[in-house]
């Protein structure tokens, strides 16, 4: 990921994250947490907009350089969260349609089966019912 720029609390949708990140199509709102964790309000914020953000902990870590926190923030996974993802939530909204129109198809062939079950054994009790008349008949 190249980023383009870097702003510090910036206002960004009515949210103030900590750092909002840009690249070329898209931003990642940063929230840096140094004692408590990001509150559910919050979250559900980022939810509602769509904005995908990270929460980085840096409770547990030392910061004595600039370096220090580029490890964390681009290589270090085990203090970063993310708290909403806006790709992985499309994606994810895509797959539940696609898998709700399979379940859908699936009933209507069930459906079908199953009339024309009925109608093949309706049909046949009819023949066999005017089989049976027929030969009473005879």
């Amino acid at each position: 990921m190249i980023i383009d720029s870097a702003q510090l609390e910036k206002r960004n949708h009515n949210a103030r994250p900590d750092l909002v990140l840009r690249t070329s199509d898209r931003e990642l709102l940063l929230e840096i947490v140094f004692t408590k964790k990001t509150e559910a309000k919050r979250l559900a914020s980022f939810e509602n907009r769509k904005l995908s953000a990270i929460e980085i902990d840096l409770s547990r870590n030392q910061l004595d350089t600039i370096a220090d926190f580029e490890r964390i923030l681009f290589t270090d996974s085990e203090c970063k969260r993310w708290l909403f993802n806006a790709k992985k939530a499309a994606i994810r909204s895509t797959l539940r349609a696609k898998n709700l129109e399979q379940v859908a198809l699936q009933k209507i062939e069930y459906e079908q089966k199953r009339i024309g079950k009925e109608t093949f054994y309706a049909t046949k009790n009819q023949m066999l019912t005017l089989h049976i008349r027929s030969r009473r008949r005879s």
